[in-house]
């Protein structure tokens, strides 16, 4: 039985953008440890650990020295157009990875939360719920889709959450989000083109944090999809984007997914219904624009 009142979370990708935001939403009666693979952090910063998914010896060093009562499994390639041209290295990655911390999940009886997708889903029929069937049109889906079952297989009351496409402030050297890359671009007064016919509705990090944390705190169980409360197309999320910064909005230039040719294959509306997440845990989905402003109320 899990103590509730002080709790052993280990945290996996403590360095990716939503590793980040938890560690820095978590509750004051969590004793936390995260991990990290490339670009070690600073010296001073407490409680971080080298881990390696497909080296099963330093999970085992990392469960048997911290013995978890909860994992967060955010680690993992979620580059979809690396997965798509790298798929052995991809699924040794993402889903023999996912295996290893499961298994040490149950030998040391931790709960565990595995962070999925809205790519487990082919854009076909939105809006979409957590009962909806999981078809990917992409490698990384699938192996997004396969983790879920290896979980729910071995894990009886394992948590699976899909957060949609997140936004937020990364972590010095790791990989940007759309916000940020668009921010820098346009700030370096570079044409970008954005996808007028791929819909999702973003969700701002922390409020997927913050989600995370009270399914923690409540001991739920199950599938939650988490996103924000608005339904857009990418080109909509520049604009937006560019309009709350003051960049110049005409920099940004309207294109349909077919343009890119050399991508993997994209979902063209994976928007969730919210439902599950707004009655179960009293989260109210955040505007984009709202989720934008509390970026840069950050950033001031």
């Amino acid at each position: 039985m899990v103590n509730l009142t002080f709790m052993r979370v280990l945290i996996t990708g403590g360095k990716g953008l939503l590793g980040n935001s938890l560690l820095k939403t978590s509750p004051s009666n969590r004793d936390i440890v995260w991990t990290y693979f490339k670009n070690p952090p600073q010296t001073n910063v407490p409680n971080a650990v080298y881990m390696d998914l497909s080296n099963e010896h330093t999970i085992e060093n990392v469960f048997s020295n911290f013995i978890p009562d909860w994992v967060i499994h955010t680690a993992g390639n979620g580059n979809v157009d690396w997965c798509e041209k790298n798929k052995e290295e991809a699924y040794r990655i993402n889903v023999e990875g996912t295996e290893n911390i499961v298994f040490a999940c149950k030998q040391y009886k931790a709960k565990i939360m595995y962070i999925s997708s809205n790519a487990v889903f082919d854009g076909n029929n939105p809006p979409y719920k957590e009962t909806d069937l999981a078809t990917p049109v992409n490698f990384y889906g699938h192996t997004k889709i396969i983790c879920e079952h290896i979980v729910k297989a071995f894990i009886e009351d394992s948590v699976i959450v899909r957060p949609i496409l997140m936004y937020g402030w990364d972590s010095e050297g790791e990989r940007s989000n759309p916000v940020t890359w668009l921010i820098k671009a346009l700030r370096e007064h570079k044409t970008v083109k954005m996808v007028e016919d791929i819909y999702v509705n973003p969700l701002y990090v922390d409020d997927c944090a913050h989600g995370i944390w009270k399914i923690v705190e409540s001991g739920k169980n199950g599938i939650y999809n988490f996103a924000g409360n608005e339904c857009m197309s990418r080109y909509e999320m520049a604009l937006q984007t560019a309009e709350v910064w003051g960049l110049d909005k005409f920099l940004i230039e309207p294109v349909k997914n077919a343009y890119f040719k050399d991508i993997a294959p994209r979902p063209f509306n994976t928007c969730y219904d919210t439902t599950k997440m707004e009655k179960n845990l009293g989260i109210k989905p955040r505007s984009f624009k709202e989720g934008l402003l509390l970026m840069k109320k950050e950033m001031e």
